[in-house]
């Protein structure tokens, strides 16, 4: 098949089929026959793959990982407006009736929009006029997507405690309204949010640093060692977007732990998770809010629980390869970390989803 040249005005018609110009239409049906997946990414155009391409895409894509985060955003979106349709004898594709009404908004109506990406490291005022202008100057509300953790499947081992930044203070000259999404659980929120609190109350005066430090001094009470906990936790899990320490579910949760048990640096990263998170839970109970600190301690004991069953992971593995007989004496002492924690289900849980995505059996019944 020819490649396709120059470009060819394109409408809607008044019952929703968009006209594919015939300058392309030859072509796509001699080489791909009539089938088409139309969809969208932001819901601002509308996208036309022959089903045939759509198909190879879609194989392509479930090369990749289960916990890739690009990848299932991407299919979240085209799967939400896309939609299965046939170039007609007249040579109109029926777009999808969500598509169809995001082009028939009135100007006055407004867009949710969470920024330059999902979850955006940057929002400046010069992108938010920018994007505003691409949109006929429709109002738009910042959907801010940070902390949000996508942890909707309730199995994350780590929270996203980091303050908000990178924000530009001339954010609430051009936007009519502001968002931010909390993490799951919500509890989890209320160290972040104060900081986004903060901006929002000062956007010039605005100090990251110095609004986390007060989020904590607020949150930890009087107990100079609750805080001091706090203080390294934080640490440990409050990277900026996308950075190091920047912990979303899909890169902290069992599946992705498993998956990287031949990761010798990875695996080497619980050693001290096992040494340290005892005595800093331990300060941590004296937290004085007390909703955050139970949601804190819960996510620290997932990951202690993950972290003291790792090394046991990858020793049976090792024992299977070379054919080692001391394999049963490995599941059982997995099956002791298994009992370990029989009092405290959802850490019993996190392990169970742990081990049965790292293939491990049960040596007795659980």
């Amino acid at each position: 098949m020819d490649r396709f040249r120059g470009s060819a005005p394109a409408r809607l018609d008044e019952k929703g089929r968009l006209k594919v110009p015939n300058l392309f239409r030859p072509q796509i049906e001699e080489a791909f026959g009539r089938e088409i997946f139309v969809t969208s990414i932001t819901g601002r155009n509308f996208l036309l793959y022959p089903l045939g391409i759509w198909r190879a895409l879609e194989e392509k894509l479930a090369e990749l990982p289960a916990i890739h985060r690009a990848k299932n955003k991407f299919l979240e979106r085209v799967n939400y407006f896309g939609q299965d349709a046939e170039i007609d004898g007249q040579g109109r594709v029926l777009v999808p009736q969500i598509l169809r009404d995001a082009a028939k908004l009135p100007a006055d109506v407004g867009i949710v929009w969470t920024g330059p990406e999902v979850v955006s490291r940057e929002v400046t005022a010069a992108g938010i006029r920018a994007t505003r202008e691409r949109l006929g100057g429709r109002p738009l509300l910042l959907y801010d997507n940070y902390p949000a953790n996508d942890n909707e499947p309730g199995d994350a081992i780590s929270l996203i405690l980091g303050a908000l930044r990178n924000r530009d203070p001339g954010l609430r000259d051009v936007l009519a309204a502001y968002l931010a999404a909390p993490e799951l659980p919500h509890a989890a929120s209320r160290l972040t949010l104060q900081t986004t609190a903060a901006y929002l109350a000062d956007p010039e005066g605005y100090d990251p640093d110095a609004a986390m430090r007060a989020a904590m001094a607020k949150l930890g009470g009087a107990d100079p060692k609750a805080l001091d906990a706090l203080t390294t936790q934080q640490l440990e899990w409050g990277g900026w977007v996308n950075g190091r320490n920047y912990w979303t579910r899909w890169e902290a949760n069992p599946e992705a732990a498993a998956g990287r048990l031949q990761d010798p640096a990875y695996v080497e990263s619980f050693t001290w998770t096992v040494d340290r998170y005892p005595g800093r839970m331990m300060a941590l109970w004296n937290l004085s809010d007390v909703p955050f600190r139970n949601v804190l301690l819960q996510y620290m004991r997932r990951r202690l629980a993950i972290a003291r069953v790792i090394p046991l992971a990858v020793e049976y593995r090792a024992r299977v390869r070379s054919g080692d007989p001391r394999v049963a004496e490995t599941v059982a002492r997995i099956d002791a970390e298994r009992r370990a924690w029989k009092d405290d289900a959802d850490a019993r849980r996190i392990v169970e989803a742990f081990l049965t995505a790292a293939q491990i059996p049960s040596g007795s019944p659980r």
